[in-house]
């Protein structure tokens, strides 16, 4: 959730993010390349301090998980058997399903991916960014 909301991506490219999408820790920025967004083009995002620490984190243990289970993949977001989620539809789900499972622990109304998406264009206006330039850069 926390990797929709501060960097806008999708949940089909969250569930195919890669170890090889964040070059260094030190340039903060996920490469993203053409074959895991939806228009296919290249896209460079900033991600923050807090995220990039967090992605550390999920490595390092995912690396204990597929050492375990003997499972072969770079994937920053794996199953529980270390195999990776992102097959299309079956990433989404997943995810989606996780997605579901909190928002009722936490009492959470009206939460789904596009609501985290519409969070992030939401938090981009309120530090003054125009949407539409934003966008064209990109």
């Amino acid at each position: 959730m926390l990797s929709m909301y501060k960097t806008g991506i999708r949940i089909r490219t969250v569930g195919e993010l890669k170890e090889r999408h964040i070059i260094n820790f030190q340039n903060l920025c996920l490469n993203l390349d053409g074959s895991i967004l939806k228009n296919n083009k290249f896209l460079k995002l900033l991600i923050d301090q807090e995220l990039a620490d967090l992605y550390k984190i999920l490595i390092k243990q995912n690396d204990k998980i597929r050492v375990y289970y003997d499972a072969d993949n770079t994937n920053i977001f794996i199953a529980q058997n270390g195999l990776q989620i992102n097959d299309n539809k079956s990433s989404s789900n997943a995810i989606t399903k996780q997605l579901c499972k909190y928002a009722k622990r936490f009492e959470l109304e009206n939460i789904n991916a596009h609501t985290i998406r519409r969070g992030y264009a939401k938090s981009l206006l309120e530090k003054g960014v125009s949407i539409t330039q934003w966008v064209t850069r990109i």
